[in-house]
């Protein structure tokens, strides 16, 4: 109640509240809106929770029931601080520019989607083999260059995919091959290879129609994994035992799937805002 308070007190005193605060043509001056109504938030809360801390800590009877010096309570109380206004900071910036880039317009295209199934339209061929090098080498080749390498983690499609047999290469390899066709093909059905959204100068259209094709790409990813699963995993078919291998190999390719999904959204979109020229 406290967060939502404060926010609410530093987006009235920072007019942050009207329609040119969540504007979808320009995503800049919104996040200037949220990063000014934030800092203004963080100053209220700062300020609230000194006051509170304050008057805590100006009773030693209180002192006395923590068991605690003044100097923990402090210590204790910021960094609680800092966690709040850290993550509250990060999930109203992300929503306000979600909200703006949902009521954006997509770019239009004059194909169907049962032309662009059957005749594809690729307008520059750099962003294709971008998509390609992104989504199937770098995704894959960060996840075996800082976890596997490191020794820190090991994916369950590397060990699936032979790892112990065949090194690295082969399960990186067929790894990347299927997030790659995953992205394109979803690109091919939302249009992301077509003239209109190649040269679209509208940063909110082009980031929703990423996200649009992300959501279907991810949709295929898990449909992959969860078919090769049935065939590589050998699931219990007995109420009689628990197979906690196979469940294992469950939770850990759950796992596998968010930072896949996650790393590839967070690495195609830069890469398609910089060959776009917003970055």
């Amino acid at each position: 109640a406290f967060l939502a308070t404060s926010w609410v007190a530093a987006v009235l005193l920072t007019g942050s509240l009207g329609g040119e605060a969540v504007d979808p043509k320009d995503l800049r001056m919104t996040l200037m809106a949220t990063w000014k109504a934030a800092s203004v938030s963080a100053c209220l809360v700062f300020v609230g929770v000194s006051g509170g801390l304050l008057l805590a800590c100006s009773s030693s009877r209180a002192l006395g029931l923590m068991g605690t010096s003044m100097d923990e309570v402090t210590i204790r109380v910021f960094l609680d601080l800092i966690v709040d206004v850290t993550l509250q900071v990060s999930c109203l910036v992300g929503w306000r520019l979600t909200s703006a880039m949902s009521r954006s317009e997509m770019p239009n295209s004059r194909t169907s989607i049962m032309d662009r199934v059957f005749q594809p339209e690729v307008e520059d061929l750099g962003v294709l083999i971008g998509d390609v090098l992104v989504a199937g080498a770098l995704v894959p080749g960060i996840i075996v260059t800082f976890l596997v390498q490191t020794e820190a983690y090991t994916p369950e499609w590397m060990i699936l995919g032979g790892f112990a047999e065949r090194g690295q290469v082969v399960p990186a390899v067929s790894h990347g091959a299927t997030l790659a066709a995953c992205w394109v093909v979803s690109a091919v059905l939302t249009g992301a290879f077509e003239a209109e959204v190649v040269y679209c100068r509208d940063l909110g259209a082009t980031l929703k129609l990423i996200a649009v094709t992300g959501i279907i790409a991810s949709v295929l990813v898990i449909l992959v994994t969860g078919v090769s699963l049935l065939f590589f995993t050998d699931m219990p078919h007995s109420g009689n035992y628990v197979d906690f291998e196979a469940y294992r190999s469950i939770g850990k390719t759950v796992f596998d799937l968010i930072l896949d999904i996650s790393l590839s959204a967070s690495c195609l979109t830069a890469w398609r805002l910089k060959r776009a020229g917003f970055i």
